[in-house]
């Protein structure tokens, strides 16, 4: 199963199927990333992080991951100031950034 073009925004929507593929490259870059500063299985790729709070914590693991993956990021780091905080769902967001 392919996930391009998908959009996760809840992992209630993933498969079994799915989630054990996820797993598994999840293995795989684990071993690279033990070794390497950055993963180029992913260079330039866009992804969007959309977090429900500012928070640092919550906020740094995520940026860390984005560039460690040698991808493009936009990052909404506060929902509230979003259009989700005018009743928007997460879906549409998420589409419109990649319009």
């Amino acid at each position: 199963m392919s996930f391009k073009g998908r959009y996760i925004l809840n992992a209630a929507k993933l498969t079994r199927e799915d989630i054990l593929k996820i797993m598994k490259v999840t293995e795989e870059m684990e071993k690279i990333a033990k070794t390497e500063k950055a993963i180029v299985l992913m260079s330039n790729m866009l992804i969007t992080v959309l977090s429900p709070k500012s928070s640092t914590p919550i906020r740094l693991p995520f940026e860390t991951a984005v560039y460690r993956l040698d991808t493009k990021s936009i990052i909404i780091a506060n929902t509230s100031s979003s259009s989700v905080a005018k009743g928007e769902s997460l879906e549409d967001t998420e589409k419109t950034v990649y319009r």
